[in-house]
């Protein structure tokens, strides 16, 4: 009998330990910010929401709450189909897209699978940068108007490791572009003007990453099913 209460009480206690260690480990949300690259779908042709379009996205992973910079994001993606025209904006899915994060020893911790979305106005029409969410120290860089915004989701495929392949899914309820400038990919330093079109075009992007919240309230519930089942036993 004791030892079956032993075993009720270390059981509990790995759950306990679990759900506090996920908890304060996995500190979501978290903030990407730095650089993007998006490749038209047509080579030679300016045409951005054509099928066969890349998306790339790279840079800081940091904490929301102090700005610290942990690791690093790598969200890449490619479009199926052509863009949409809904109402005045065009919406661009990038339906086969990957999300990796990255520590700072660039060991992999979390890897995805699922699908991103850009948003433009057909009049190039600005967001207002501060309907989005951002941490009180976004660094160095403060846009006040994003030139795309967008959205994804992806669940887990690994490689990972502990404890951000326990999660199964994660969110980007936004992230949005700026700084926008258009490259012409065949230009070369004997012949800089290339083909004159336009094929990628680059910026800045910033972004926020979450767990979705049943997740959260899993891991919480967790620890307090462990303490409900001790009691029960005592």
């Amino acid at each position: 009998m004791k030892m079956k209460k032993l075993l009720s009480v270390l059981v509990v206690a790995l759950l306990i330990s679990f759900s506090a260690v996920s908890a304060s480990a996995l500190n979501f949300p978290y903030f990407t910010q730095d650089n993007f690259t998006l490749t038209f779908g047509q080579p030679g042709l300016a045409n951005q929401g054509a099928p066969g379009g890349t998306f790339t996205s790279t840079g800081a992973l940091r904490d929301w709450a102090t700005f610290s910079q942990f690791g690093t994001y790598s969200l890449t993606g490619t479009n199926t189909l052509a863009a949409q025209l809904v109402g005045t904006q065009y919406i661009t899915a990038y339906d086969v897209s990957t999300l990796t994060l990255f520590d700072n020893s660039n060991a992999v911790m979390w890897t995805g699978t699922g699908s991103i979305r850009t948003i433009v106005n057909q009049n190039l029409a600005l967001f207002n940068a501060f309907n989005y969410p951002r941490p009180s120290d976004p660094g160095a860089q403060t846009p006040s108007t994003f030139q795309s915004v967008g959205d994804g989701s992806f669940t887990y495929t690994g490689p990972g490791s502990l404890p951000f392949s326990s999660v199964p899914v994660l969110n980007i309820p936004w992230f949005a572009t700026y700084n926008w400038f258009y490259v012409d990919i065949h230009a070369t330093a004997e012949i800089p003007v290339g083909d004159g079109v336009y094929e990628q075009q680059k910026g800045n992007a910033q972004g926020q990453l979450t767990v979705p919240e049943p997740f959260s309230l899993l891991l919480l519930g967790m620890g307090l099913l462990g303490v409900g089942f001790l009691r029960r036993k005592e």
